[in-house]
């Protein structure tokens, strides 16, 4: 988020400048916009720098050790239900599981500061426009957020018997490839 809104800063004071090119002078660029503006792009480069090199790697090795605490879980479990458990549905079901792990912690990786980056420069704006346009465009907001709410609950049902069925076929494929031997 940190290299989202120094990058952001860089283009508004890179903005600033083209808007004021006439009272800004030559002495003023070079002592003040340009040092500012060469620490806000390579703090942006170094933010960059550990995101990748820290943030990349995160949801796949999460993910993993996610793996093997269930495995782990599961082979020191000792219960009848487990027993009676379809074993092609536990692996399935795990997997699905970590998979949509897996794509949320990229998403909260990649996708949530640029979305609240974005979001805090639309509130911004909006309130410089005026308070009145915030408040109407949040209110607006507030209503899509319930409706949206309210139709997800509706379609929750279908969906769920989808999957049941998706998981059953898996189940069936995998449980023939395991008896092909």
């Amino acid at each position: 988020m940190l290299a989202t809104l120094t990058g952001f800063g860089g283009t508004w004071l890179l903005a600033f400048i083209i808007n004021n090119i006439n009272i800004v002078t030559a002495q003023n660029l070079l002592m003040v916009f340009l040092p500012v503006y060469a620490i806000l792009v390579t703090s942006r480069e170094v933010c960059g720098y550990y995101t990748r090199k820290y943030g990349e790697m995160m949801p796949t090795a999460y993910s993993n050790h996610l793996h093997l605490r269930f495995l782990n879980t599961w082979l020191n479990y000792r219960s009848n239900k487990l027993l009676n458990f379809s074993k092609e549905k536990l692996q399935i079901y795990t997997d699905r599981y970590i998979s949509y792990v897996n794509h949320f912690l990229m998403d909260w990786n990649w996708g949530m500061p640029k979305h609240i980056t974005m979001l805090l420069i639309i509130i911004g704006i909006l309130w410089y426009q005026s308070p009145w346009v915030l408040l109407i465009n949040l209110v607006y907001m507030t209503g899509f957020v319930i409706l949206s709410m309210y139709l997800s609950r509706k379609i929750v049902k279908p969906i769920r018997e989808y999957h049941e069925a998706d998981n059953e076929q898996q189940a069936k494929k995998q449980n023939l490839l395991l008896n092909l031997n």
